[in-house]
């Protein structure tokens, strides 16, 4: 039986903590939205840096060799935690997403994932590399991500 040390139980509670305060004061009506992960990770990390919150951004690989596409995927990472707003049991791609009638509830319920189990839950949908990148890197002019749809604002 294994049994989480009151460290980890604080840390998962605070950061929940953190996760429920943004989705309550974001200025996007992300409730029953169906944003991107772009848009998430971008919105998450403003607000996080607005909150003095330590956080960073890491990209997934997408690595299926013949799959005509091809879709990355960012997160937000806070206390080495992965904080994924777009993740479902059947993947993260919009395209699964979409033909998912419960993908828009699972947006604000996002998954928790600590950074060392990202094998054990993004392998199975081909993201076999993790990276940490800056934001310029990812939302600059020349950034990877730059395909973000915006919730209506509330």
């Amino acid at each position: 039986m294994f049994i989480k040390s009151f460290k980890v139980f604080e840390s998962e509670l605070q950061l929940e903590s953190i996760v429920n305060k943004y989705l309550q004061e974001s200025r996007y009506n992300i409730q029953k939205s169906t944003g991107n992960c772009a848009f998430f990770a971008k919105d998450f990390f403003e607000w996080s840096k607005n909150n003095n919150i330590d956080c960073k951004l890491y990209y997934l690989k997408q690595d299926y060799t013949g799959q005509s596409e091809v879709e990355d995927h960012i997160v937000p990472v806070v206390n080495n935690k992965i904080i994924d707003f777009v993740w479902t049991p059947e993947g993260v791609s919009r395209r699964v997403r979409q033909n998912n009638p419960e993908a828009v509830t699972l947006q604000t319920n996002p998954h928790i994932t600590d950074i060392v189990e990202f094998k054990n839950e993004y392998e199975k949908w081909g993201y076999f590399t993790i990276e940490e990148i800056t934001y310029e890197e990812a939302f600059g002019k020349n950034g990877k991500c730059l395909t973000i749809e915006y919730p209506d604002v509330k």
